[in-house]
């Protein structure tokens, strides 16, 4: 990602919603309520957004500094991890996660594992895994 080196200011604007979810603030980190109305801006790099927490504490430029030295720690963090995780494939976390599903509908409905197989869909967990809003690929451009 190409970073700007304009100083020009970012007018952030009150903007109507009908998608009640969380979104992601850029200058925190954390993320708005289900909210109506959003707080954010358009740049060259995507969307810019400030969560209500953010604009009720105020000092943006000095959260905005914050949250920079926080992704700053967690990247050497982050590298010092490289090559040291030993992760379960995909395969066996569907694996265990459809297990999981499988044993719940054992134990709150007082199934057989047959039964109870059958009521788990033939895609879980891929379905809701597919419907997630995030992607994390490393070619993927943060909106901020």
């Amino acid at each position: 990602m190409t970073m700007t080196t304009t100083t020009e200011p970012i007018a952030i604007e009150l903007v109507r919603t009908s998608f009640f979810t969380r979104w992601p603030c850029t200058v925190c980190g954390g993320c708005t309520e289900k909210v109506g109305i959003l707080a954010e801006a358009q740049d060259e790099h995507g969307t810019i957004r400030v969560c209500e927490i953010c604009l009720e504490k105020g000092g943006i430029d000095e959260r905005l500094e914050e949250r920079a030295g926080d992704l700053e720690s967690q990247a050497g963090l982050i590298r010092k991890l490289i090559g040291r995780l030993k992760a379960p494939t995909f395969a066996e976390w569907m694996t265990a996660e459809r297990n999981h599903e499988v044993e719940s509908f054992m134990d709150i409905d007082d199934l057989s594992r047959e039964e109870a197989e059958a009521k788990v869909h033939p895609d879980y967990p891929r379905g809701p895994v597919e419907m997630l809003p995030c992607n994390h690929s490393s070619d993927t451009e943060l909106p901020f």
